[in-house]
C-alpha cells in the first residue's frame, strides 16, 4: 500500500505505470476529494484511527480498514456496510506495548472481541495490526514483534467464525526489518518513487519485491547508496526498501510479481 495521505492526485496517478494500485489515506476530508481525480483502478485502504461519525463517508470507497480498535466502531461499520450488502475487510489493532497514548486494544481483550465478530455480517476480520513504541531498543522490539506473531498464530488456530488471520501488519521505517524477521506480512516503510522501475533496475533477479511506500517526501533518497534519479519526476523523488528473505516472502503468500507493495 502506497501511503498517499499527504500528496496530490497527480502524484497518486504517477503510481499507475508502476502497477501499484493500493493507496492509503486517513482523513476523509482530504481523501474523498481526491477520488474523482485519480484512476478508478486504485484501491483505497484506510489507515489510522477512524471516528464512528466518519464511517458513513468512507464506507463505499474502502477496500480494507487497518485499525478496528473498539466495539462501537465495529457496530457502526456493520450497520453501514450491512445496508449496502457488503462485508468490509478489517484488521484489528492491538496495543501490545500498552501505550496509553495509542489506539488499539490490550492483548487480553482481543480474543473475546473476535469471538463476538461472528454476529457482524457487515465486516470480516482478516488479521491484526500493531504500532510499536517509537524509542524502543532492538531487544524490546523483537520481544513485542514476537508477541504479536504468537498472538496472530494463536488466533489463527482458534478458527473463529468471521475471522481469518491472513495479515499481520507491524513495523515502520525504523524497525520494519526486525518486524519482517519476526513474521510480519505487512510493513510501513519510508517514502517511494517509481517503485517498480527501481526494483526492476536494482533487483532484476528478485522473485518479488515486498516493501511499503509513502509518497509524501520528495527529497532525493538512496537505496544501497545509489541515487534513484533516472527518469525522476520533479514532484516524486523517493526511496524504497526490499525484503528478499524467502521465509518472509512465503509468509506473505508471495508470487513472482516484482513491485508488490505492502504496508
Amino acid at each position: 500500500v502506497a501511503v498517499t495521505k499527504t500528496v496530490t492526485p497527480r502524484v497518486i496517478n504517477l503510481l499507475k505505470p508502476m502497477e501499484i494500485w493500493d493507496i492509503g489515506e486517513n482523513r476523509a476530508q482530504v481523501a474523498l476529494p481526491k477520488l474523482s481525480e485519480i484512476s478508478p483502478e486504485f484501491h483505497l485502504h484506510w489507515i489510522g484511527r477512524l471516528q464512528t461519525n466518519k464511517v458513513k463517508y468512507i464506507i463505499d470507497h474502502v477496500c480494507l480498514l487497518h485499525a478496528l480498535d473498539r466495539m462501537d466502531l465495529a457496530q457502526e461499520i456493520d450497520r453501514r456496510a450491512g445496508r449496502r450488502g457488503r462485508a468490509l475487510p478489517v484488521l484489528v489493532q492491538v496495543n501490545i506495548a500498552q501505550e496509553p497514548q495509542k489506539g488499539g486494544m490490550p492483548v487480553e481483550e482481543v480474543l473475546p472481541f473476535l469471538r463476538k465478530m461472528r454476529d457482524f455480517s457487515g465486516l470480516h476480520v482478516e488479521g491484526l495490526m500493531s504500532i510499536m513504541p517509537q524509542y524502543a531498543g532492538e531487544d524490546e522490539l523483537r520481544g513485542l514483534f514476537r508477541g504479536m506473531r504468537r498472538l496472530f498464530d494463536q488466533l489463527r488456530d482458534e478458527a473463529l467464525p468471521n475471522v481469518e488471520m491472513r495479515e499481520l501488519s507491524m513495523g515502520m521505517s525504523r524497525d520494519y526489518r526486525i518486524a519482517a524477521q519476526e513474521g510480519a506480512t505487512m510493513v510501513r516503510v519510508g517514502t517511494a518513487r517509481e517503485m517498480k522501475a527501481a526494483v526492476d533496475e536494482l533487483f532484476p533477479s528478485a522473485d518479488i519485491a515486498v516493501f511499503s511506500a509513502a509518497v509524501s517526501d520528495f527529497r532525493p533518497r538512496t537505496v544501497s547508496d545509489r541515487k534513484l534519479k533516472k527518469g525522476a519526476d520533479d514532484e516524486a523523488l523517493s526511496h524504497i526498501e526490499l525484503v528478499e528473505n524467502p521465509d518472509i516472502l512465503a509468509s506473505c503468500g508471495a508470487s513472482k510479481r516484482a513491485g508488490q507493495v505492502v504496508v
